[in-house]
């Protein structure tokens, strides 16, 4: 199992239309990354910038100490991390996973408190943006949920990836 605390390696789950470009950013910043996307195909281009592909949600999760979620909504969230099966359990324990999708503040909290109760931490960090003709690699902002006992290494990641929002929610999900 891929340990967060000892393992540097980032995994990125979703890279579509905003995915793509914050992965990109994370490899310019010299992470170590493994991606890997429903639609196998949208990975090519982080490929060929130095990503690793991951061909099963298990795979990238095995590799990763943090897993960045870029999913479009809750259902897509429960099926990538297998949610309300024995599988659940096993992706999750050990590792920091960070959900930057617009959830309600009740399905975070309760992904949170699954997450924690499998042995893995979580960081609820939503992110907005767009795309247009002249900024085509997007300008992406987030607001993190940090607690004062959430530690400092649970999100560097978004100074790499996108830029943070003055509006950060302290009180949002993190565990």
């Amino acid at each position: 199992m891929a340990d967060q605390r000892k393992n540097p390696t980032i995994g990125f789950a979703g890279i579509g239309n905003m995915g793509e470009p914050m992965a990109a950013n994370l490899l310019r910043a010299g992470a170590d990354l493994v991606v890997w996307n429903r639609t196998a195909g949208r990975t090519a281009g982080l490929q060929a910038l130095g990503a690793r592909v991951a061909t099963s949600v298990e795979e990238l999760f095995a590799a990763a100490g943090t897993v960045i979620l870029m999913l479009v909504d809750e259902a897509a969230t429960d099926e990538v991390l297998r949610r309300s099966t024995p599988a659940f359990p096993e992706l999750v324990a050990g590792r920091l996973v960070i959900s930057t999708a617009s959830t309600s503040p009740e399905y975070s909290r309760g992904l949170g408190a699954d997450i924690a109760a499998a042995g893995g931490r979580y960081a609820e960090a939503p992110v907005s943006g767009s795309r247009s003709p002249q900024r085509p690699a997007g300008s992406w902002r987030s607001s993190a949920g940090i607690r004062p006992t959430s530690p400092r290494r649970a999100l560097p990641w978004r100074r790499r990836a996108v830029r943070p929002s003055p509006a950060a929610r302290p009180e949002a999900g993190c565990s």
